[in-house]
């Protein structure tokens, strides 16, 4: 009897392992990611940026999102210029996304692009992700993209948690939720590969009726 016993405590306590194995942060990915696109839905950026990709591509569907992968936050010292510089330029005031606070904003735009002198877009292909304090003037890169992903917008959903919404040039689309109080990163990827390549960098521009014209 007491073999017995021993037996199924021993088949129990190695489910149980492989089960930590298996999902080492504890999270319940479905769950997860039920529950953090719910929150999204009132989101003016999020739905704008859903619905061009509905509109745009019959392959996406916010159902799609699965759980990726989970990070670690790497902070390091940014390199833009913050609203609060004479060198700001004032052509990314409508593409700064500031926390529900107003204290702090996300920057993707400064590094990336600017404008030469006959109002042609100049793009880099490097794209820094720049969270700005306002209370303190300090600039810190949050994330660093280049060629083979981007991140075509971002919005809070709290005052101390982004989303990034992105792209690559695999046509996979992607959100990473970074909380800035755990420091961790929550990676959600869409599981069908688009059968287009929108520009939604140059939707977002007409949004804003900004007058530009795509470099050749």
């Amino acid at each position: 009897m007491k073999f017995t016993i021993y037996s199924v405590l021993l088949v129990l306590f190695c489910i149980s392992c492989k089960g930590k194995n298996e999902n080492p942060f504890g999270i319940d990915e479905n769950r997860n990611k039920e529950t953090r696109i719910a929150d999204f839905v009132d989101n003016k950026i999020w739905n704008q940026w859903t619905s061009y990709y509905k509109q745009k591509d019959s392959n996406f569907s916010i159902n799609k999102f699965k759980f990726l992968k989970k990070d670690t936050l790497i902070v390091s010292k940014g390199t833009i210029f913050g609203v609060f510089d004479k060198e700001f330029d004032s052509i990314y005031l409508p593409f700064l996304r500031f926390n529900p606070a107003e204290k702090k904003y996300i920057d993707l735009d400064s590094y990336q692009w600017t404008l030469d002198g006959n109002n042609e877009i100049v793009m880099d292909v490097d794209q820094e992700v720049a969270l700005v304090n306002l209370e303190d003037k300090t600039i810190h890169r949050i994330a660093f993209r280049g060629a083979l992903q981007w991140v075509e917008d971002a919005f809070w959903e709290n005052d101390n948690c982004v989303v990034l919404l992105e792209n690559s040039n695999e046509n996979r689309l992607r959100f990473s939720e970074i909380n800035f109080i755990t420091k961790t990163i929550n990676v959600y990827e869409h599981d069908a590969t688009l059968e287009k390549k929108p520009d939604y960098f140059m939707h977002k521009l007409y949004l804003e009726n900004l007058n530009v014209k795509q470099s050749k």
